[in-house]
């Protein structure tokens, strides 16, 4: 038998049911939309016009799912925010004026923080290119999100890899009683691992004849501190 860590990125057949859960707490109501929503179009690759300030950097990186305040997490709390920053000629923010919003004031105060603690621009100019104060709009979505394994879990699947090298009796051995919801789909299309690159090849004897093996693979997740030091 193998027994081994394999991707869980390809993973037909049916699982048992987990246990049902107890059903989650009421979502809180949506705080009401204030502001006229812009649509923004993506600025053609290259261009570097001057007639608004540039982020330097990824403008993605200034407000980041990391930067969620704590009590909006534990509340759940989501939404959009749209901004002007003002932006002096030296490209630094100097202002940051909510236009439109979907989200809590907690996180409008937030996103707008942070834009003035992380932003940086290149500044925009006059039609004689000399450096100008001017305004930036943007867009932070807050939006909850969990890590790809969001909890420690074990899997095993096992097959028959035939004479023909083509899996047969594909099956789950073992698994966790909770699983990631991702991981659960995955798992519920085709538990065992996919073999694109090595389709209708055999295992072979000492003696090269095509033999059938019975494969075991292991999903093992764990969750633990990093190293002291890191």
């Amino acid at each position: 038998m193998i027994n081994r860590l394999w991707p869980l990125a390809a993973f037909s057949l049916a699982i048992p049911a987990t246990a049902q859960e107890p059903p989650p707490p009421p979502a809180k109501p949506k705080p009401e939309a204030r502001g006229e929503e812009r649509y923004f179009v993506p600025a053609p690759p290259g261009y570097r016009g001057k007639e608004v300030p540039q982020p330097i950097g990824s403008s993605n990186d200034w407000v980041t799912i990391a930067d969620y305040p704590l009590d909006a997490w534990r509340a759940r709390e989501e939404g959009v925010v749209q901004y002007d920053v003002g932006v002096d000629a030296q490209g630094k923010p100097t202002g940051c004026t909510i236009t439109y919003s979907t989200a809590t004031p907690a996180l409008e105060a937030e996103t707008c923080r942070l834009l003035l603690e992380r932003a940086r621009f290149e500044p925009a100019e006059d039609a004689n290119g000399t450096p100008r104060a001017s305004v930036w709009p943007g867009e932070t979505k807050w939006q909850l999100r969990e890590p790809e394994y969001p909890i420690p879990f074990t899997v095993k699947v096992a097959f028959t890899l035939d004479e023909r090298g083509e899996q047969r009796d594909c099956r789950i051995v073992e698994r966790s009683d909770k699983l990631p919801p991702d991981i659960q789909r995955t798992l519920e299309r085709r538990p065992c691992p996919s073999s694109y690159g090595t389709r209708g090849v055999p295992y072979r004897d000492e003696e090269g004849r095509p033999i059938a093996r019975e494969v075991m693979v292991t999903y093992v997740i764990t969750l633990s501190p990093p190293p002291a030091g890191d």
